[in-house]
């Protein structure tokens, strides 16, 4: 399993505790974590200045998770919760998704367009899509998922934003919809897209 796909070290550790309580270790101390993302993660978790041996100095980056109920007790004792468990597996499904390439067999596809469909797959607003039942988007999304800022849009020389937009527009939009049959991700987009455009695309006019 690849688990470059959590980002932060808090994911990181989140996706410790979560091994190891499916590995059934009972009860999972500070020490045991600390090892196991050192074996993860070397070069991140290991002590400064000796990489051959793991940093017991974690504990920061667990703030974040019991401020989430994410996890629960404490250096003798870590336990993952229900809501912990689902956003390890959410990130891992929808990392499992991104991994899927869009096909260059289905329609002709140029190299600036599959980067743009990687670009957007890697995006928070598109992981946010695929992993809310109910997500309630923003201004700055609509930006995010077009690869740009809201300033872009006010400066004078625009071509960038221009540039951003007529590819998503015309060939994002026409491939998705070829092939959205044929590939979730594609699917995801187009639906994404939809629901933004409908919300935002009036800022652009």
């Amino acid at each position: 399993m690849n688990q470059n796909k959590f980002e932060s070290k808090s994911d990181k550790a989140l996706y410790g505790i979560y091994l190891l309580s499916k590995e059934g270790k009972s009860p999972i101390t500070v020490e045991d974590l600390a090892v196991k993302l050192w074996k993860l993660y070397s070069t991140e978790f290991c002590m400064k200045g000796y990489p051959d041996f793991p940093n017991v100095d974690i504990q920061k980056y667990l703030t974040k998770l019991f401020t989430n109920n994410l996890i629960k007790g404490g250096v003798i004792d870590y336990k993952i919760t229900s809501k912990g468990s689902k956003m390890v597996e959410d990130i891992i499904k929808t990392s499992h998704d991104k991994e899927k390439r869009p096909s260059e067999s289905d329609v002709s596809i140029s190299r600036e367009l599959k980067s743009e469909i990687m670009r957007i797959l890697s995006s928070k607003v598109y992981k946010y899509y695929v992993t809310e039942k109910n997500p309630q988007f923003i201004e700055v999304d609509f930006f995010v998922f077009l690869g740009t800022s809201p300033r872009s849009l006010h400066d004078k020389r625009n071509s960038h934003f221009l540039s951003k937009i007529n590819l998503i527009r015309k060939d994002l939009v026409a491939y998705c919809e070829a092939n959205k049959n044929k590939d979730e991700n594609l699917k995801n987009i187009l639906g994404l897209w939809k629901i933004l455009n409908k919300n935002f695309g009036d800022i652009i006019k």
